[in-house]
């Protein structure tokens, strides 16, 4: 009888866990970009690259330092400059790009909490954007500032998956697949402006 009641007890955390393990989907909105789509400059040159993650328009310590490497890796990769580093450079050229991570379902904690009471048997979708925008400053021209909207959709329980978008395996592989969109489509309209 004891061991029948541990079972079912595992079974009831295993159920009730399972609930709260969402699985997530970048959206498609943002056309795709890589390195094939940026333009190659004649003489690149250096470049400050200033990085922060915001939540709600605050600054994220956490956030930057957990994704700083994969933005400056797509920077050096993409080949618009000879080197990329955050501190200043003689030509003063700086690139500034700030992601900030704003909520587009409202009542996310409620529907969340929903999922956790009916033990993932009333499912829900929840949707994080993510507003990213970079500033471009060269000496002697405007500033180029480019502004792009993404999201990623997490589903809680038992509810259809958003149409036509693969799960990730990891919300790890979402927040990268995310970045990589982001920060490519950057590098590629960079790449076509007058201003490098």
């Amino acid at each position: 009888m004891k061991r029948v009641s541990r079972l079912l007890a595992l079974v009831f955390v295993g159920v009730l866990l399972s609930a709260c393990v969402p699985t997530m989907y970048v959206d498609q909105t943002l056309p795709p970009a890589s390195k094939a789509d940026v333009a190659m400059k004649a003489t690149p040159q250096p470049i400050q690259l200033l990085y922060e993650f915001q939540t709600r328009g605050s600054a994220n310590a956490r956030a930057t330092e957990s994704t700083r490497e994969r933005v400056f890796n797509v920077v050096k990769d993409s080949g618009l400059f000879s080197t990329v580093s955050a501190e200043p450079q003689a030509n003063q050229h700086r690139l500034t790009v700030v992601i900030n991570n704003v909520p587009i379902t409202q009542d996310a904690v409620s529907k969340g909490v929903g999922v956790g009471l009916t033990f993932g048997l009333v499912g829900a979708v929840v949707t994080d954007g993510y507003d990213c925008k970079a500033v471009l400053t060269v000496p002697g021209a405007q500033p180029v500032t480019l502004e792009y909207k993404h999201a990623i959709h997490s589903t809680l329980g038992n509810t259809a998956p958003p149409a036509g978008l693969t799960p990730e395996p990891s919300p790890r592989d979402a927040v990268t697949k995310l970045l990589n969109q982001l920060m490519w489509s950057i590098m590629r309209d960079l790449s076509k402006s007058d201003v490098l």
